[in-house]
């Protein structure tokens, strides 16, 4: 059995209500950001809507993905 080789990418995001909600109602469907370690990365918009407050979705976060780049995990960092 081998170990699954997992990485971990560490961005800020301030996506302000109304931008989140045109990903919310489908006009568009992917998130695009570039991580601290200066490199972009994309993950679909419906994995953020947890962290939706009044205000949008403010923070850092960690979004773990595995060795096919397939996402496993988005939460918050700190």
């Amino acid at each position: 059995m081998s170990v699954q080789q997992l990485q971990k990418f560490y961005f800020r995001l301030a996506l302000g209500r109304e931008q989140f909600l045109r990903h919310y109602q489908g006009r568009a469907n992917a998130v695009q950001v570039r991580t601290e370690c200066d490199r972009l990365v994309r993950f679909p918009a419906g994995r953020l809507r947890p962290f939706l407050t009044h205000n949008g979705i403010h923070g850092r976060f960690c979004l773990t993905v595995d060795a096919d780049n397939r996402f496993v995990d988005l939460k918050p960092a700190d």
